[in-house]
């Protein structure tokens, strides 16, 4: 068997996904499982032993990421194995192993550029069944599809995460009080905070901004943001910092609440009223 599928949750009473997916923990959502000491879910024999002994995370933007993990079973050899990582909590992707060594243990999963801009989050965990046909969870780690290549400027509040190329430390600063000031109408019009950390990536650079979309860029646009990614990414031309942060960032991350909490909602006149308030 494989090893099961781990869904994003998705029932229960609130305004939307916003109330009612938590925060990410370090223990994957794996409905069924027993947790173990140190926050992973075993599938199948509670009484088997899973033993992590290194586990290594590598961005190699812009061509991709590189997990390893070596663990074994006490109940057999490796024998399938793969990566489940997401950006905002929300959705998921995976990528199998590439390379199973069964009698070691060591598994190395490649995931390949498919044009995502850098510094996303990257939360991942892996799945892994036995021989015996027990699977198990690593604990969630943390990451980032940081770009190694170049000089950036990072910062982080409670409230959101601003890497910035090409433009003063202001830029990212301004955005860190912009996202400040509108925490609480933020949650007064949606009901909840976000249930992750979005990300805003500012970009003042031309080719830094062609080169994580390459043979898709279109002059006319100068920013996407992406539930999905749980990010704001704006090619940034002008000198008026504030109105970036105070009037393109807000604006863009108030997208991504209607992103994430309006979803499957029938009244929309309702979602772009709160939309209104926001703004």
């Amino acid at each position: 068997p494989s090893p099961t599928f781990t869904p994003v949750p998705a029932t229960g009473p609130g305004w939307g996904p916003c109330t009612r997916v938590p925060p990410q923990g370090i223990t994957p959502n794996i409905p069924g499982g027993v947790v173990d000491e140190v926050g992973g879910v075993k599938l199948g024999d509670p009484n088997v032993t899973w033993t992590i002994s290194e586990r290594t995370f590598q961005s190699r933007y812009p061509d991709g990421m590189t997990f390893g993990l070596s663990i074994s079973s006490s109940a057999g050899e490796i024998q399938q194995a793969r990566v489940v990582f997401t950006h905002a909590i929300t959705s998921q992707n995976t990528q199998p192993a590439q390379s199973i060594n069964p009698a070691t243990g060591q598994l190395i999963a490649e995931w390949q550029h498919d044009r995502r801009p850098p510094w996303l989050a990257v939360d991942y965990w892996w799945e892994v069944t036995d021989s015996a046909g027990n699977s198990y969870a690593t604990p969630i780690v943390e990451g980032e599809y940081a770009d190694l290549t170049r000089e950036w400027i990072r910062m982080e509040n409670d409230d959101i995460v601003v890497v910035s190329v090409g433009l003063p430390e202001l830029a990212a600063q301004l955005a860190l009080d912009a996202m400040v000031a509108q925490r609480e109408i933020f949650r007064e019009a949606w009901g909840e905070l976000l249930p992750y950390k979005p990300r805003a990536i500012l970009i003042g650079r031309l080719d830094v901004w062609e080169e994580w979309q390459p043979g898709l860029t279109n002059p006319n646009v100068i920013g996407t943001t992406n539930g999905t990614w749980g990010a704001v990414v704006q090619r940034v031309s002008g000198s008026d910092l504030t109105d970036l942060a105070f009037g393109t960032v807000l604006h863009e991350v108030a997208h991504l609440y209607q992103d994430c909490c309006a979803a499957g909602l029938p009244d929309r006149e309702l979602v772009q009223r709160r939309q209104r308030d926001l703004l």
